[in-house]
This record gives C-alpha cells, structure tokens and sequence, in this order.
C-alpha cells in the first residue's frame, strides 16, 4: 500500500539551540524537518469468521508538536488536556466550555506558570466559548452547565472543590474560586 499520509516540512534552523541544547555548528547552513504529518504503523487483523480489520499505531511524537513543544516549553500554547475531563460532553459549547475550565485550573495547578489567584470570572469564560454580549439567559445557562462540569471534576478529584463569587453588594455571580492542588502535591 502506497504511503498517502501528509507531509509537513519545518525550516528549524534557528531553533536548532533549543531543539538540541547546543550552540549551532558554524557550519550549519539549514535544518530542515521533512516529515510525514503524523508517522504511523499500520496492523493488519484477520478474525475468525472472516472479519478483517486495519489498525493503525502512532508510532512517534508529531513534527508540529515536536517543533511547538521546543520553540518555548513553558508558553502555554500547548495544552494537554486528559481526555477524562473532556469526556461525558453534551455537543460543541459544552465541549468549548470543557476545554477554557480545563485549561486555566491546569494553568493554575502548575507552579510554573505566571497564572496567579484561583479565580475564574464568568465574563472571561463567555467570551471563550464565543459569547461576547451574553443575554441574561446564556449567561445563567453557561453559569449552571460550568457548575456541573466543576462538581463532575471535583467526584473525579481533578479540583477538591469549587465557590461561587460575586462582587461586594451584589446579586450578580462574578464567577468561580477553584480549590485545586498543585501538581507537585496532586491528589490523583
């Protein structure tokens, strides 16, 4: 069979310091990645009763992530998100709502990064999942589907808990105050 998986071609050249860990050679013109997009082995499985199946197995880390993961490893532009806390989603907002809870308690789990406080504003998560001007009912409907997804996560013991917060002297739900543990002390 014909290898038809697309090919990705990264000039890294003036990355090769971080993607190595040595100073780059005098003589280095270019360095180029010239790889397919994702490299992967295919299985082939035949089973009793005639059913055959493919398979197929990744079988190293792709170009792109490769590459991002060098340029800066503590920038935050990739997200690993375990796919437990993506499951048990109820189509694409909750799926986008999922992923802006996911990435900002793992921000603030992470003593690295610069994320300071274990606040999550409502405002900020309206506009992530596409909400610029929310009507007092997407906004209440965003509110009460993040609850639900927090206190699935706090059952999980991804976060040990969660408050609701609103600013002084007001009715209006400002957003979330998470209780999580850093990683270096994590619960699971």
């Amino acid at each position: 069979m014909k290898n038809n998986f697309p090919k990705i071609v990264i000039d890294a050249t003036a990355e090769w310091t971080g993607i190595f860990k040595r100073p780059i050679p005098r003589d280095l013109q270019s360095f180029i990645i010239d790889e397919n997009l994702i490299v992967l082995k295919r299985v082939y499985a035949r089973f009793n009763g005639g059913k055959a199946t493919d398979t197929y197995q990744i079988q190293s880390e792709p170009p792109l992530l490769m590459y991002a993961r060098h340029l800066n490893p503590n920038n935050g532009l990739i997200s690993l998100i375990p796919s437990e806390l993506l499951e048990n989603g109820k189509g694409f907002d909750d799926a986008l709502l999922r992923n802006a809870l996911a990435t900002r308690i793992l921000a603030m789990r992470n003593n690295r990064n610069k994320v300071k406080g274990n606040k999550i504003k409502l405002d900020t998560l309206c506009k992530e999942v596409g909400k610029t001007n929310p009507t007092y009912n997407q906004r209440r409907t965003l509110k009460d589907n993040a609850e639900n997804i927090l206190t699935e996560w706090k059952k999980m013991k991804f976060i040990k808990g969660y408050d609701i917060y609103k600013l002084d002297g007001s009715r209006a739900i400002e957003g979330f105050i998470i209780q999580y543990t850093p990683f270096n002390k994590a619960l699971n």
